[in-house]
């Protein structure tokens, strides 16, 4: 590319050609721009071609906090790059942190394609809100998660069985919350709110979980249980009761509840089922992936134990 150079036939200083940058980014026209810096509009052309292009018209509407880096900044990173300066040179010339160069260029391996104006154009992007949801944006990521949660996935175990099921694919990433808002949050509904049915509790709205209460194992109080010192002395495990009204305390014995009322409500005349659909309802809950098993599915580590 021929040097850039002022219409008195003088290349034109660095200072120069930022200001170009500068000016086209708040919106002046070549035309204008020309006389004031003293060049001809096929240097502008050539300034912006070597920065990537003209800065685009969103680029040019956004707002600029002193925080985040300028078109000129970038301009300045991309001529450090081309003159083979070193992150931490170009960090001390325009006065930002190394690490901020880094992570701008992307690292050693985006030095050969890093171009101004389309760094700053994409970060402008990024600095939209609202954001778009990772859902919005990955169709394939909102099939397979609407797809587990049909299977009855709670939003935790769909998050760790897609990192466990394509552990080299990073957009079948998701977090269990941005499940949640898909499914509760206004504004942010990707997915279709009927599939909320397929949750555990069943509820159109979220209902806050305490935590600390998912850890405790306790019978109920029933007559199923009048021989339970001959159970301890079998297998020397001890039996808790829970306190009358507490369901809480007894949180396996709820949770298995919670899940066999998902297909069989409760006051359901067990009677009606049949041994295939029972079977089928067995083979279900035995294929979805449990925290305590490192989000393998009981089916799964039972083929292991019995390898």
């Amino acid at each position: 590319m021929g040097q850039r150079t002022s219409s008195r036939g003088v290349p034109l200083s660095k200072s120069e050609r930022l200001e170009v940058l500068e000016r086209v980014a708040s919106g002046e026209r070549q035309l204008e721009i020309a006389p004031i810096v003293g060049c001809g509009t096929t240097t502008i052309q050539r300034i912006l071609s070597a920065a990537g292009g003209r800065p685009s018209r969103r680029s040019r509407r956004r707002p600029r906090s002193p925080l985040r880096l300028s078109l000129p900044e970038r301009e300045e990173i991309r001529a450090g790059i081309a003159a083979g300066d070193s992150f931490h040179a170009i960090a001390r010339r325009i006065g930002r942190a190394p690490s901020t160069i880094g992570r701008e260029v992307g690292g050693v391996a985006g030095r050969a394609r890093y171009r101004a104006t389309k760094a700053d154009d994409r970060a402008c992007l990024r600095a939209l809100r609202p954001k778009r949801s990772k859902l919005a944006c990955n169709p394939g990521l909102r099939r397979a998660v609407t797809a587990l949660l049909k299977r009855r996935f709670w939003p935790q175990q769909i998050s760790a069985r897609l990192k466990l099921e394509y552990p080299h694919d990073e957009e079948l990433r998701i977090a269990p919350e941005t499940v949640y808002q898909s499914l509760y949050v206004q504004g942010r509904g990707l997915l279709r709110k009927d599939l909320s049915r397929y949750l555990r509790s069943g509820r159109s709205k979220r209902k806050p979980v305490p935590e600390h209460l998912r850890q405790s194992l306790t019978w109920d109080r029933g007559r199923e249980m009048a021989r339970h010192l001959d159970f301890t002395v079998a297998t020397g495990v001890q039996v808790y009761f829970c306190d009358p009204h507490s369901p809480w305390q007894r949180g396996s014995n709820e949770n298995t509840n919670g899940l066999l009322r998902q297909y069989f409500p409760k006051g359901s005349d067990l009677a009606v089922h049949g041994q295939v659909e029972l079977d089928k309802v067995a083979a279900e809950l035995n294929g979805r992936p449990r925290q305590t098993l490192g989000w393998q599915t009981p089916a799964e580590k039972m083929a292991e134990l019995l390898r």
